[in-house]
């Protein structure tokens, strides 16, 4: 083997390093998204727990019954149920995203692994020859001192 399958090797080494660290970045990236989408979620759903409470109170309450403010809450709560929805599903999508984006991730490591395997392979194979190659020589120079 030369040198410069061993150069190779290196370089792609680099490369699968900068993927690794690239596909790394994303991952961070969307698992924030998710912390986000979740934070959001939890947010309408509390905010829709609290209207539907209110509105539960006011219709139980007979003796003041104000059919305006009940219809304003059931409207916001029908509204919050929704936007509830609309959060829970963008939730479902930024975690099926970091997943994909974990997988990438694991993928590029997986690669720089098997790359780093096939350096120290290629190192440790050159540097046997070398010691070879220079233990060959240190014999024909010794016996060629005795003659």
């Amino acid at each position: 083997m030369k040198d410069g399958r061993l150069h190779a090797y290196e370089v792609l080494r680099r490369v699968a390093k900068v993927r690794e660290v690239r596909a790394s970045l994303a991952l961070a990236d969307a698992s924030a998204e998710v912390r986000i989408c979740r934070i959001h979620r939890d947010d309408v759903g509390a905010a829709q727990a609290a209207v539907s409470t209110a509105n539960r109170r006011s219709t139980a309450d007979e003796s003041i019954l104000d059919l305006a403010r009940c219809e304003m809450l059931s409207n916001l709560d029908a509204l919050l149920v929704e936007k509830r929805k609309v959060a829970s599903d963008e939730l479902a999508l930024a975690e099926q995203s970091c997943q994909e984006y974990a997988l990438a991730a694991v993928t590029a490591k997986r690669y720089r692994e098997q790359i780093d395997g096939r350096v120290m392979e290629t190192s440790g194979t050159l540097e046997r020859k070398r010691s070879a190659s220079q233990q060959e020589e240190a014999i024909e120079c010794w016996l060629g001192s005795e003659r």
